[in-house]
């Protein structure tokens, strides 16, 4: 009985502060794991491989790839998980 792959203990970061809304992430990303709702920025966490070819062609460095997943303790000023929910 296999559950299938396992997926990375990784997290794609938005900073929504840092974000000029360009979408040209939206276009790079091979597995369509980014859209673009009006000027928000969303990403798909299940759809993400972490291939890292958004976070290198963001020009102002708003998207990147942690460990784990982050506390949500900072608040929602900080750099949060970018994700389907706005």
């Amino acid at each position: 009985m296999s559950a299938g792959p396992k997926k990375p203990n990784k997290t794609l970061v938005l900073d929504r502060a840092t974000c000029i809304s360009c979408a040209g992430c939206v276009g790079t990303c091979p597995d369509l794991a980014l859209d673009m709702y009006g000027l928000d920025l969303q990403v798909f966490q299940e759809k993400c491989t972490y291939c890292t070819i958004c976070v290198r062609f963001c020009p102002v460095g708003a998207l990147s790839i942690i460990k784990g997943i982050p506390s949500q303790a900072a608040g929602p000023a900080a750099a949060a998980p970018a994700s389907a929910a706005a």
